[in-house]
C-alpha cells in the first residue's frame, strides 16, 4: 500500500479559499461545532469579514478566515467566528497568546466601524483553530495555562481566552451525521495516507458538494487538481491521474475525472 509524502506549505491559499465559501463554515460549524447553541444560529445570515487589522508581519505563521453570523431571538446578535488556519508540523506553543492579540484586534476593529457608545455591547468571538499536520496539537488551549503561578487573589486579574481545537487527523470523521457533509469530505481526503483511497474520496467529495453552488465545486476542484503552489503536497489530480510530487495512483483516474466533470456541469 502506497502512502502519500510530503510537507505542508507554509500557507494554502487554496485551503483557505476553501473556507471562504459560506457552505463550508457552515457545514465546519454544523460537523464540528457542539452544543444546543448551534441550532440558534441563523447561518442565513453568514458574511465574510475582510481583514484588514492583522498585519502581515503578525500573520507570518498563519493563514487565517474571519465571519460572523447573528444568533436567532428577539436581540439576535453577532456571533464572529475566528478561524485560524494552522500548517506547520509543529503546535505553536504560544497560539492562546497570538490569538488574543488578534481577536482583541478583531473587536477594536469592531467597534470604531460600528462606533460602538457606551453601554452598548461587543459581539461574541469564537476563536479556532484548524490543524491539519500529521503531528498531534500539543499547545494549551486555555491563555491562563501559560503564566507562572501566582496567588489567587493576583490570578483572576489575569487575561483569559480558550480557544477551540479541531485537530483534523484526531476528529472522528466516520460518525454517521457526517455522511452527507463536504466539510467531513473534505478532511478525509485531505487526511488520507494512502494513494489508492483517493480516487473514491475524490468521487465522494464531489458527490457531497451541492450542485447549485458552481462557484464552491470549481474551488474544491481547483484545489483537488493542485492548482498553485503544490510542489511536495502529495495532492491528487484528477485529470492527470497523478499526485503532485511524481506520485501514480493504480486506477483508472481518466474514468473518474470524466464522471465527476460530468457531475459537476449538473444542476438540481
Amino acid at each position: 500500500m502506497k502512502k502519500r509524502t510530503g510537507v505542508s506549505r507554509r500557507h494554502d491559499p487554496g485551503y483557505k479559499s476553501l473556507f471562504s465559501h459560506p457552505r463550508m463554515v457552515e457545514e465546519l460549524i454544523r460537523g464540528f461545532l457542539s452544543g444546543d447553541w448551534i441550532e440558534r444560529l441563523n447561518f442565513s445570515t453568514l458574511e465574510k469579514i475582510v481583514n484588514t487589522f492583522v498585519s502581515d508581519d503578525l500573520r507570518e505563521r498563519h493563514s487565517d478566515v474571519i465571519w460572523r453570523l447573528r444568533l436567532r431571538g428577539e436581540e439576535g446578535g453577532w456571533v464572529y467566528l475566528y478561524l485560524l488556519l494552522e500548517f506547520q508540523s509543529t503546535s505553536d506553543p504560544f497560539m492562546a497568546v497570538r490569538l488574543l492579540t488578534y481577536v482583541g484586534l478583531l473587536l477594536e476593529d469592531v467597534i470604531r466601524k460600528e462606533r460602538l457608545k457606551p453601554g452598548d455591547r461587543l459581539p461574541a468571538v469564537l476563536p479556532v483553530v484548524l490543524h491539519n499536520a500529521k503531528s498531534r496539537w500539543r499547545a494549551p488551549l486555555r491563555l491562563e495555562t501559560l503564566f507562572v503561578p501566582v496567588p489567587k487573589p493576583l490570578k483572576r486579574y489575569l487575561p483569559r481566552l480558550t480557544y477551540l481545537l479541531l485537530d483534523e487527523r484526531r476528529l472522528d470523521l466516520d460518525r454517521p451525521e457526517l455522511k452527507r457533509n463536504p466539510t467531513a469530505a473534505l478532511f478525509r481526503f485531505e487526511t488520507n495516507e494512502t494513494l489508492e483511497a483517493l480516487p473514491g474520496l475524490y468521487e465522494t467529495l464531489n458527490d457531497v458538494l451541492p450542485r447549485k453552488e458552481p462557484e464552491l465545486r470549481r474551488t474544491v476542484q481547483a484545489w483537488g487538481h493542485g492548482g498553485g503552489p503544490q510542489e511536495g503536497s502529495g495532492r491528487y489530480n484528477p485529470r492527470g491521474g497523478e499526485l503532485h510530487g511524481g506520485f501514480h495512483v493504480r486506477r483508472d483516474h481518466d474514468q473518474v475525472a470524466r464522471s465527476g466533470s460530468a457531475r459537476s456541469g449538473q444542476t438540481k
